[in-house]
């Protein structure tokens, strides 16, 4: 959605200079807010719980942009859609950065972070290639709801990882109570 966002902006009747107080303005100080409180969030939902907040955060953000093509005019109603949108991905970008650190090998942690950033960006370059023909053929509103559904694989792929992870915390946790057991008879 965000190859996007620029043109639908213009085409939907906004100025340059109107998009650009908005979203370099009260933009930049959401993207900075996101980061700094997506952090603290982080710590109380877990990396995959904030992952499913932030997630479902960014695709409403996205949805946004569908409504704001149905409203007229409104320098409020932009605001809202873009403050949201930029302050889901700063949360978002914490919780994903951590995400990506808490699953890389120590010993090789900086290659395979830097392949998993690389893979990452590759949807974003790849993938918003046809962006434009998308928006022409269904128009700005069925693009949007598009760009929101398209984060369902995502959401299906995190409850994989997720399941994942909590039989992986299951096993540690047998693990671990089975050595404490042995450690426990071993005093008597």
């Amino acid at each position: 959605a965000s190859a996007m966002t620029t043109p639908f902006i213009l085409k939907i009747g906004y100025t340059k200079t109107e998009y650009a107080l908005v979203a370099k303005g009260a933009g930049f100080f959401a993207v900075f807010a996101g980061g700094l409180l997506g952090g603290p969030l982080m710590l109380r939902l877990g990396i995959v719980g904030s992952l499913w907040v932030f997630g479902v955060g960014q695709a409403i953000a996205v949805a946004g942009f569908a409504w704001l093509a149905q409203v007229s005019h409104s320098i409020d109603a932009l605001t809202v859609v873009i403050v949201s949108e930029n302050f889901f991905i700063g949360c978002g970008a914490a919780a994903f950065s951590a995400f990506l650190s808490s699953i890389t090998n120590r010993k090789f942690s900086a290659t395979q972070y830097a392949l998993l950033t690389s893979f990452m960006s590759l949807s974003r370059n790849v993938l918003s290639a046809p962006s434009g023909w998308l928006a022409e053929q269904l128009g700005w509103t069925q693009y949007f709801v598009m760009c929101a559904l398209l984060t369902v694989p995502g959401f299906l792929l995190l409850a994989k990882i997720q399941k994942g992870l909590q039989a992986q915390k299951r096993a540690s946790d047998l693990a671990a109570a089975a050595v404490i057991r042995v450690e426990s008879q071993k005093e008597v």
